[in-house]
C-alpha cells in the first residue's frame, strides 16, 4: 500500500511549508491473526475463549474489571498512532492535547542539558512531574539528565515505536497505585504480544527545502502457538530511524541575511549587534590618571592586528551594529539523530493456571550536532579569578589589565561539535498465577534496566592555557601572546599556533541503574447484584543510582562555559512500597435503575519508605457515576508527591561567580563572589579579591 501523509513535527519545523511525506508499506499478516485483547489491569489476569491465562495492561488499576472505571484513562492506539504518520514516541504523545514535551531533540539541539532526549509531560506542568510506565513497570532514566541529573526523566525515545500496541494515559496524580513523579499523571506504554504474522513499514520523508530527512523502518514479528505443550508467544520488533540536520542559514527566522536572500533588492539585511568574541573589556584596578577603574573598552568591528592600537577601541560606548555574513556563525536548528532498537516479547503457559513472562526492550540513540563556539564566559573562573588580558601583553594598548565583561566567544577555534551516544535496555520477567477460587491470582515480577550515555563535545578552551597563553608563558610558545581583540569574523586565524595547545575535547559518562521486584495479589471478595467487590494489594522493592563522571579539566572547571563542569553526583537510594486497592461497585448491573446506571467507588492506598527522604502515604478515592449509558461523571480526590532525585541529594560541590550589591559603596560589584553550591541544598559564600569593585 502507498500513503501520502504529512508529518507535523516537520511541519513545524519548516512552518507548513514541506513537501507532502510519503510511506511505502508492506504488510504480510496471517489470515488468522487475534484481534487485540480486550484491556484489563497491570498484572491482571483474564481467562480467554479457550480457558488460558492471559496477562495484559490497564493503567491506574491493580484489580482485574470489565469495562470502564472511575479513572480517567485516555488511549491513544494504533489508529491514532499511524494514520497521522508519527515516526516517534515523542511525536505521538507530543500530539496529545493533555501533554507537552518538555525536551526533544527539536527544542534542545546540540550543547544543552540534556542533548539528545525527549522528556514528555502532562498538564504542562514541570519535567519530572509525570511518571512513565513501559507495560505498568519502570524505565530506566536518561543517564544525562537536566541540570546535571537534578531533574531526572525517562526519555521517550528511548523506546522502539515498533514495539508500541497502544499508549494509556492517566489523567489522574497516580501515587497512591504507582508511587512518586505520578503527581501530574502517568504515561504507560504498552508494548505488543499475542502477534501472529509479520510487518514491514518503510517510511521516507523530505523537507521543502530539501533537508530534514526522514527514514523510518520498523519491523514486527510474532506467532503464538497452543497445543499439548501449553502455549507459546513470541513477539520480536526491530526500530530503525534517521533524521538528517537543519541548518540555521537554511531557514529565514534565523539566518542573519534572511531580508537579502529572500527578498533580493526590496530590502536591507537587518543589522544585529557586533561581538567580536564578546569584545567588550573593562578596567576594574586602581584608578590611574588617564583611565578611572570601570572604565570599558569596545573593539571596534574589523579589526585584524596583529597591531592593535587604542583607535581600535570606542571608550565607554555602545557596540557597534552591523551586518555579520551568514557562516559566520555555525548552528543547528536541528542536529542529526539515529536511533535503532528492538524487544522481544516471550510468554509461556504451561497450563491454564500458570503463565511465565519475559519482556526485553534495547535501544541505542546517537545525536550529532553543530553549534557556536562558545569559549568562556566571565563566570568562568581561572587562577581565582576572572580570565585576563594582562598589561603587558603586546596587543593591549592601554598598559592596564583588562577583563572581558561577558568573556569571549572564541569562533577562532572552531564550532562545537557535540556527538552524544545513549544506550537503553530493560528486561521484565515474572509469573502470574490464577488460584482455584474467585479470580483469585498472585503475581511476581522483577525488572532490572540500565541506561548508559555519553557526551563529547570538540573545540572547547582550556582555561589555564588560554590565560598562559595571554600572558605570554605557555610551556610550548614562551613569550608568544594570545591576541584577544582581532574580529574573529573578518580573520579567521589569528591565533592558530596557539589551538593545539589551549583546544580540549570535553566528555562526560553517566549510567543510571533500575531493579524493582513486585509482588502483587488480587480478587473477588463477594459477588453483589451490583458487581464484584474486588481487592488487591501489592508489595514492592526498588532501587535506582545515578553515576557521572566527566574528563580531568572539566571536572576541576579548567574548561571554558561547558554544562556539566565540576567533580559530577554518583549516588544510590532504595524505597520499600506497600499498597493496596478496594473496589466497591454500589449500583450496576442488576441493581441499576433509570438515572441510576452505575456507581462505583474506588480507594487506594500507598506506604513507601525511602532510604534517603523518610515515608510518604498517599491516598486516592476515585468515583464514577452513570445516570444514563451516554453519561459518565467522574470525580477524584488524590494525593502525590515527588521526592529528591538522584542529583539534588548527592551532587558534588559546584562554583561560580556572581554578583552582589555593596551598600555601603552604593554600587554593583560585578563577580567577587563565589557560590559553592551542594547536595541537599547547602549553600555557602566566600569572598575573591576584596579590592577589585570600585
Amino acid at each position: 500500500m502507498i500513503k501520502k501523509r504529512s508529518s507535523p513535527t516537520a511541519a513545524f519545523l519548516t512552518a507548513a511549508q514541506l513537501l507532502v511525506l510519503f510511506t511505502l508499506g508492506v504488510t504480510a499478516r496471517a489470515q488468522n491473526a487475534p484481534p487485540p485483547p480486550a484491556p484489563t489491569p497491570a498484572g491482571a489476569p483474564s481467562t480467554g475463549g479457550g480457558g488460558e491465562l492471559e496477562q495484559v495492561t490497564v493503567t491506574g488499576y491493580l484489580i482485574p474489571r470489565i469495562g470502564e472505571g472511575p479513572q480517567p484513562v485516555a488511549t491513544l492506539n494504533q489508529d491514532f498512532i499511524t494514520k497521522q504518520a508519527y515516526q516517534t514516541v515523542n511525536d505521538v504523545l507530543n500530539n496529545y492535547p493533555g501533554g507537552l514535551s518538555g525536551q526533544n531533540a527539536l527544542t534542545f539541539a546540540g550543547n544543552s542539558n540534556s542533548p539528545g532526549t525527549s522528556a514528555f509531560t502532562l498538564k504542562s506542568l514541570p519535567v519530572g512531574s509525570t511518571l512513565v510506565l513501559v507495560d505498568g513497570y519502570r524505565f530506566p532514566g536518561a543517564a544525562i539528565a537536566i541540570n546535571q541529573g537534578t531533574i531526572p526523566f525517562v526519555d521517550v525515545n528511548a523506546i522502539p515505536l515498533a514495539a508500541i500496541d497502544r499508549i494509556e494515559i492517566l489523567k489522574d496524580g497516580g501515587s497512591a497505585t504507582y508511587g512518586d513523579d505520578a503527581i501530574a499523571g502517568v504515561v504507560n506504554i504498552i508494548t505488543k504480544v499475542d502477534y501472529n504474522g509479520a510487518d514491514i513499514v518503510n517510511y521516507f520523508g523530505e523537507s521543502q527545502r530539501g533537508d530534514y530527512q526522514i527514514y523510518h523502518l520498523s519491523m514486527t514479528g510474532g506467532v503464538s502457538e497452543k497445543g499439548g505443550f501449553g502455549k507459546v508467544s513470541i513477539v520480536a520488533t526491530f526500530d530503525y530511524y534517521d533524521q538528517s540536520p537543519i541548518d540555521s542559514m537554511d531557514r529565514w527566522w534565523s539566518n542573519n541575511s534572511r531580508f537579502s536572500r529572500f527578498s533580493p533588492g526590496k530590502y536591507p539585511d537587518a543589522s544585529i549587534t557586533f561581538t567580536p568574541g564578546n569584545g567588550s573589556y573593562q578596567y576594574t584596578g586602581p584608578s590611574t590618571p588617564t583611565i578611572p577603574s570601570g572604565t570599558t573598552f569596545i573593539v571596534k568591528p574589523g579589526t585584524v592586528g596583529p597591531n592593535i592600537t587604542q583607535n581600535d577601541f570606542t571608550v565607554n560606548g555602545s557596540p557597534a551594529s552591523v551586518f555579520i555574513p551568514e557562516g559566520s556563525f555555525v548552528t543547528q536548528l536541528v542536529g542529526r539523530e539515529r536511533r535503532y532498537g528492538g524487544t522481544v516479547n516471550l510468554d509461556y503457559s504451561p497450563t491454564d493456571w500458570i503463565k511465565f513472562y519475559d519482556h526485553f526492550i534495547i535501544q541505542r540513540n546517537e545525536e550529532t550536532s553543530t553549534t557556536p563556539n562558545q569559549g568562556f564566559s566571565v563566570f568562568d573562573v581561572v587562577n581565582g579569578g576572572n580570565v585576563t588580558v594582562p598589561a603587558n601583553n603586546p596587543f593591549n594598548p592601554w598598559g592596564v589589565p583588562l577583563i572581558p565583561l561577558l568573556g569571549q566567544a572564541l569562533a577562532e577555534l572552531g564550532p562545537w561539535y557535540t556527538d552524544t551516544i545513549s544506550r537503553t535496555f530493560r528486561n521484565l520477567a515474572g509469573a502470574t498465577i490464577q488460584l482455584p477460587w474467585n479470580a483469585w491470582y498472585i503475581d511476581i515480577s522483577a525488572v532490572y534496566g540500565e541506561n548508559d550515555a555519553s557526551e563529547l563535545v570538540e573545540n572547547g578552551v582550556k582555561l589555564n592555557a588560554l590565560q598562559e597563553a595571554l600572558n605570554g608563558t605557555l610551556p610550548q610558545l614562551p613569550g608568544v601572546f594570545f591576541n584577544p581583540f582581532a574580529d574573529q569574523n573578518v580573520s579567521a586565524h589569528p591565533n592558530a599556533a596557539f589551538y593545539p595547545f589551549i583546544r580540549a575535547n570535553q566528555f562526560e559518562d553517566n549510567h543510571t541503574n533500575l531493579i524493582q521486584y513486585r509482588l502483587l495479589a488480587g480478587g473477588t471478595l463477594w459477588a453483589l447484584p451490583s458487581g464484584d467487590l474486588t481487592v488487591a494489594g501489592g508489595l514492592e522493592y526498588r532501587s535506582e543510582s545515578l553515576v557521572q563522571s566527566d574528563d580531568i579539566n572539566t571536572k576541576f572547571f579548567n574548561i571554558g562555559d561547558e554544562d556539566f563542569a565540576g567533580r559530577l553526583l554518583s549516588g544510590a537510594r532504595w524505597v520499600q512500597s506497600m499498597y493496596g486497592e478496594l473496589s466497591i461497585p454500589i449500583f450496576g448491573d442488576r441493581w441499576s435503575w433509570p438515572g441510576l446506571r452505575s456507581l462505583q467507588v474506588i480507594f487506594d492506598e500507598r506506604y513507601d519508605n525511602y532510604s534517603h527522604f523518610g515515608s510518604a502515604a498517599k491516598p486516592k478515592i476515585a468515583v464514577l457515576y452513570k445516570p444514563c449509558d451516554d453519561i459518565t461523571i467522574r470525580a477524584t480526590y488524590s494525593e502525590g508527591f515527588i521526592v529528591p532525585s538522584l542529583g539534588q541529594l548527592f551532587s558534588p560541590q559546584a562554583m561560580f561567580l556572581t554578583t552582589v550589591f555593596d551598600p555601603v559603596r552604593g554600587v554593583v560589584a560585578p563577580n567577587v563572589v563565589i557560590t559553592s553550591a551542594l547536595g541537599e541544598g547547602i549553600h555557602c559564600l566566600y569572598r575573591l579579591v576584596p579590592n577589585r569593585t570600585p
